[in-house]
């Protein structure tokens, strides 16, 4: 069963290639014109409401300075967004802008704003990131969900560090790198939402723990009805299981691990079968004894066999294995090419890390 010609002939070139020219134009055109706090604010204010960056009540933050967190995230941003920005260029935004308010100049040192930087609450941080993340996801069209479904787009990622104590501590580097030549190293992994490409939640860990104990601190952040896509290193019968309980189907490529026998099970269609999977005898680590005994003793879960077809590639067969079990409903072809879209969360990834300068954190 081939893959549909005009989808693959749409996003085939996303694969290796970047966002559309209208949409970078765009973007491009409101950051020229954000060259100064006041641009900046223009443009991005309505986003970031100014009572998520009100000082502190009590305690730290709570001081009335020249610095505000209101000024000090704004100034932050722009240098963020300018890069190789130091603080000093940020400074020179904020006199700018204290001057045009106030008619008044401030101090070139950019010792109070480095200070005030690294005053800020982590908690403001995040929840100008929820705001953002929810207003992004209220105004997603209802066509552009999929099939009336929220799709969640889960993967992590590595970033490197500094070489410092304190980051050798809770993340340590490589166990195959040589004693003093390697950088700690932190992963990330995140949630995003398919429909508006926004990074819903994320968690971190060091090196040495999976990408799937991290997943599991965010099934909080899911809802029912929700769908996971993802790769086959979340694919196990633990996390399905435990995923259905909460009501989220997955859509995941087959582990390589585990064996697959096309005879048995109920056939749906060519390369279309529904097959049980048995509980693992044996629990991991990263499941309580209570956990693993409310998982089922068994599960049917549909498998997908599919021939990836694209111009100038070799085709590749794929095994996908989901919980969308009904194949009128949900045909084969759509989940294909609905994983086929897995590869953005790849591209959102490189965008923060590469646009915000995270490749080394």
């Amino acid at each position: 069963m081939p893959p549909s010609t005009p989808f693959f002939a749409e996003f085939g070139p996303l694969l290796f290639g970047r966002p559309p020219r209208s949409v970078r134009d765009q973007l491009s055109a409101k950051l020229r014109q954000a060259d100064s706090i006041s641009g900046l604010r223009e443009a991005f204010g309505p986003m970031i409401p100014d009572a998520l960056l009100c000082p502190q009540k009590h305690g730290r933050g709570s001081r009335q300075r020249l610095f505000s967190p209101l000024l000090t995230f704004w100034a932050f941003l722009s240098q963020v967004l300018s890069p190789p920005s130091a603080c000093r260029e940020a400074v020179r935004k904020v006199q700018a802008w204290w001057a045009l308010r106030h008619q008044v100049d401030i101090s070139p040192d950019p010792s109070a704003y480095c200070q005030a930087r690294a005053r800020l609450p982590d908690q403001t941080l995040l929840r100008v990131h929820e705001q953002l993340a929810d207003r992004l996801e209220r105004n997603v069209p209802a066509q552009s969900r999929w099939r009336g479904r929220n799709l969640k787009l889960v993967d992590g990622t590595n970033l490197s560090m500094p070489d410092t104590a304190q980051n050798q501590g809770p993340y340590p580097q490589s166990s195959t790198q040589k004693p003093g030549c390697g950088f700690p190293m932190m992963k990330l992994l995140g949630i995003f939402s398919l429909a508006s490409g926004a990074l819903l939640h994320f968690a971190r860990g060091s090196l040495h723990i999976h990408e799937s104990q991290l997943f599991r601190q965010l099934w909080k952040h899911l809802a029912k009805g929700d769908v996971i896509l993802s790769d086959r290193g979340f694919c196990s019968f633990c996390a399905i299981s435990s995923l259905l309980q909460l009501g989220v189907d997955s859509v995941m490529r087959f582990h390589p691990t585990r064996r697959v026998d096309f005879r048995r099970g109920k056939r749906l269609a060519k390369d279309d079968f529904l097959l049980p999977w048995k509980k693992p005898q044996r629990r991991t680590a990263a499941w309580s004894q209570e956990e693993f005994a409310t998982l089922p003793e068994s599960l049917t879960l549909r498998h997908i066999r599919w021939q990836v077809r694209v111009k100038g590639y070799r085709t590749r067969s794929l095994i996908l294995v989901t919980t969308l079990l009904d194949p009128e409903t949900y045909p084969a072809e759509a989940i294909a090419e609905l994983y086929f879209q897995r590869w953005s969360v790849e591209l959102h990834f490189r965008e923060i890390k590469i646009l915000l300068g995270l490749d080394i954190f």
